[in-house]
């Protein structure tokens, strides 16, 4: 029998135990002492039709993707804490070069101390990966006889102080992230270090000016820590602070939304390298002209890490998403994405521009069971003269999610 049917045969078995076991259940999740556990399975069959992200000698290929979690949650008021494990095994049916089995721990929870003083965090140790043709193997995918392997960890807090009804809150967030690759450097790019640590501390002021209307103001410190150096090659490390100001609200039921404006300054280490001073902005609105339909936009501007040529990237990101609810248990998602990259800081020029197109169907057969149809394109055009980043891929996926 063919590897195809043997993964087919193997996922529709999981999906029918599943649903069995999930049709005797009255709730959707089972009791383990004072806590509840919750499982959930999704089976993906997809077509890809450029798993390597190139504009010559394209090979696609269909991907089954096994995708469990379990959930150990508990909750108190309004304190709650959530531990579990997530896994995704990924199968390619015409390459086995891309298959990858990928997992997470994570934990999360929220205290109240009292009306004003809460806590919320959350830990995360992910083992994951960058598919081959993106991330730090951009244009130069079949170079690689594997996906690109590393493993994050997370830790993320924030203290609130101010009662929910109060005119005055404040959030202060602290986020730690330790990034490591298998290969600490690619031979494809043997000038290019991945491996490092992030540190950032930032707080947000608000203060409402009517029921519905909060002005805020922002301030962000990020540190970020490359572990090794390569000789002739200056540090990548760098310190970026960035303040906004701006407000959020919820004028009508209809509308909502938040818009923030301000000024981001990146700076190296080493003075050789130029770093960025200019404008930043993030900004989303939510609007509902009829009960079951939703029209969201959203767009934000950052500098972020390089992950080939330059000091680092500035990217603008547009999103535009129509959620419709056809029927109680059918609706759909259409969304338009569209990013500008440019890699800033090289002699070589370089500006990627990228358009995402998709469109997802989602039918609720039984309380436990999903199926979720999506259709994507992507496109990418790049300007850069020496390696062609150029290219576009589609998928079609077909989703069974099972939960109890």
């Amino acid at each position: 029998m063919s590897r195809f049917k043997n993964t087919i045969l193997i996922s529709v078995s999981m999906t029918s135990i599943l649903g069995g076991y999930a049709q005797a259940q009255e709730k959707a999740s089972l009791p383990v002492g004072t806590f509840e556990l919750t499982p959930t399975l999704k089976v993906t069959l997809l077509k890809d039709s450029n798993v390597l992200r190139t504009n010559d000698n394209k090979l696609d290929s269909w991907v089954t993707v096994l995708n469990p979690e379990l959930k150990l949650g508990k909750q108190v008021g309004e304190n709650s804490i959530t531990v579990g494990v997530s896994a995704s095994k990924g199968i390619y049916h015409s390459s086995d070069a891309d298959d990858y089995d990928d997992y997470s721990l994570f934990a999360n929870g929220a205290i109240e101390f009292d009306r004003r003083n809460r806590l919320s965090g959350s830990l995360v140790h992910l083992s994951g990966h960058d598919a081959r043709g993106t991330s730090y193997s951009n244009g130069a995918g079949e170079q690689l006889t594997s996906p690109d392997q590393f493993t994050t960890n997370t830790f993320d807090a924030t203290y609130s102080y101010g009662a929910l009804t109060a005119s005055a809150n404040i959030d202060v967030n602290m986020r730690l992230r330790d990034i490591d690759y298998d290969l600490d450097i690619l031979p494809i790019n043997p000038n290019r270090l991945r491996d490092r640590k992030e540190k950032s501390l930032g707080s947000t002021f608000y203060y409402g000016v009517s029921p519905t209307t909060d002005l805020l103001i922002e301030g962000r410190y990020l540190i970020t820590d490359y572990l090794e150096d390569i000789i002739g090659v200056s540090s990548l490390d760098s310190n970026t602070k960035s303040i906004l100001a701006g407000a959020k609200w919820e004028s009508t039921a209809a509308t909502s939304g938040f818009a923030k404006i301000g000024y981001e300054k990146r700076e190296y280490d080493e003075v050789s390298r130029d770093g960025f001073s200019g404008l930043k902005w993030e900004a989303g609105v939510a609007w509902n002209p009829i009960e079951r339909a939703v029209f969201e936009f959203s767009t934000a501007s950052d500098t972020r890490e390089t992950n080939g040529q330059g000091n680092y990237i500035r990217r603008i990101d547009y999103v535009v998403d129509w959620r419709h609810e056809w029927l109680e248990r059918f609706d759909t998602v259409a969304t338009f994405a569209y990013s500008d990259d440019s890699y800033e800081g090289t002699t070589v020029l370089r500006n990627d521009k990228t358009k995402e197109f998709s469109i997802a169907a989602n039918y609720q057969f039984r309380r436990w069971l999903k199926f979720i149809t999506a259709v994507s394109y992507f496109d990418r055009n790049s300007d850069s003269e020496t390696t062609n980043f150029d290219y576009n891929r589609s998928l079609v996926s077909f989703t069974a999610q099972i939960s109890l």
